[in-house]
């Protein structure tokens, strides 16, 4: 296989998301090892928080929300927490984190750190998004219907198939859920037990 027959046999997505984890390695270089800490510890705690969410917010949107089923309003609960506490504890931290180095006297290893971990924190969010939609997509979900919001399945089915989907389904997920499974419910950990 030559080089252009390689590069062509990627699959959009994945070219995506290395782009997406080459992103965050600069942006992690940028902003050094603390600031990536601060953004991975606040990814988890927003999963964790939301995890927990998942349920009574998703039972209170099936009350409210007949044309959904059930597990779609736990997706769009557990989804919409993880988004929310993400965007305001990465707003927080921006406004009031001032960069500090590490180790001041080896910046260099400061900022390759920074974005080893922001690559970590990528990984984390594609395994957030995987914990979030495939216990909808993959269990009752398989069958489209009218009622959906359209982005949530579409981005989903991009990632179907993908070496991205692959790794997160095979490694990442399960290991966020051995590490925290005491903070998801059964419904997400079923869909990832081996």
């Amino acid at each position: 296989m030559d080089i252009i027959e390689a590069i062509t046999s990627i699959d959009l997505i994945d070219l995506l998301v290395f782009f997406a984890l080459f992103g965050m390695f600069i942006l992690g270089f940028m902003q050094g090892i603390i600031r990536r800490l601060l953004g991975t510890a606040s990814i988890l705690i927003s999963l964790l928080v939301a995890a927990q969410l998942r349920a009574p917010l998703g039972d209170f949107l099936a009350r409210n929300w007949t044309q959904y089923p059930t597990e779609y309003n736990h997706m769009i609960a557990f989804g919409t927490v993880f988004l929310a506490g993400s965007v305001a504890a990465t707003i927080a931290i921006q406004l009031f984190f001032r960069p500090m180095p590490l180790f001041a006297q080896y910046p260099v290893i400061d900022e390759i750190l920074g974005g080893v971990i922001g690559v970590l924190e990528a990984g984390l969010i594609l395994g957030a998004f995987f914990l979030i939609t495939d216990p909808f997509f993959l269990t009752v979900g398989a069958e489209r219907t009218t009622a959906e919001f359209p982005f949530i399945r579409e981005v989903h089915e991009a990632f179907d198939g993908s070496l991205t989907a692959t790794i997160v389904r095979d490694r990442i997920a399960p290991f966020i859920l051995l590490v925290f499974g005491i903070a998801f419910p059964p419904a997400v950990k079923d869909v990832f037990a081996p």
